[in-house]
């Protein structure tokens, strides 16, 4: 046998890792990572294209995506805010040792933001440790990781007469408010377009009883029957 054809092998298969990512109650689609210099230098960028085509959004769309192998080790996928030099923390350095046996599974989660008047929608790629099959818990939620949900958000962030519409709304808010009071004036602008369950990190069940302090607090024109 050729011993350096062996090795050179080898060293390919090394580089790339395939693992599997489920959208909500569909079965599990496979993500490859190429950590080889022939995928370019940003890896990162390499799996939004992906998750585009599994989600069904155009990548321009996507803002920021993650990795979540434990509650403690949470690794930046990409950042469209930042430049491609400074895209660096989704290395096979940083991955080592953890894409493995025990992390080869991940749930896809979304929220939807609008910010800077447009809107990002932003993925974690959950591992299956942190779901629970039945229930809701602090990582995944099974009532707004459903494919009609999901849609939903899409729909929405690829509206761009909406997103005119909702820059209009925002436009009138008086620039002598501040704090809360802005919170308070833009989450009604959503609510009056009817998406507003849609962005920013929609509660779950679970979670929204352990928080209804923190939701009066912030959203106290949010009614508990809806949803």
């Amino acid at each position: 046998m050729d011993h350096s054809m062996r090795n050179a092998e080898d060293v390919d298969i090394s580089d790339k890792v395939t693992i599997k990512v489920k959208l909500a109650d569909e079965g599990y689609h496979d993500l490859v990572i190429d950590w080889s210099d022939r995928s370019g230098k940003y890896k990162g960028k390499r799996v939004i294209d992906q998750l585009s085509t599994i989600i069904g959004i155009p990548s321009h769309y996507i803002g920021a995506a993650y990795i979540n192998f434990t509650h403690n080790n949470l690794v930046e996928i990409f950042d469209k805010d930042l430049d491609e030099r400074n895209q660096n923390e989704f290395t096979k350095e940083n991955c080592l040792g953890i894409l493995n046996d025990d992390f080869d599974c991940f749930a896809i989660t979304t929220e939807l933001i609008f910010c800077r008047f447009e809107f990002d929608l932003c993925i974690c790629l959950e591992s299956r440790l942190l779901v629970n099959d039945n229930d809701c818990t602090g990582n995944y939620c099974h009532y707004s990781n459903t494919r009609a949900f999901i849609n939903r958000q899409v729909a929405i962030a690829t509206n761009s007469e909406l997103v005119m519409k909702i820059r209009l709304k925002y436009e009138e808010i008086p620039m002598d408010i501040e704090g809360i009071e802005i919170y308070l004036r833009k989450g009604k602008i959503l609510r009056d377009f009817d998406i507003k369950p849609f962005i920013y990190g929609p509660w779950c069940r679970l979670t929204y009883g352990r928080a209804q302090e923190y939701i009066d607090y912030i959203n106290p024109q949010y009614s508990r029957t809806r949803g």
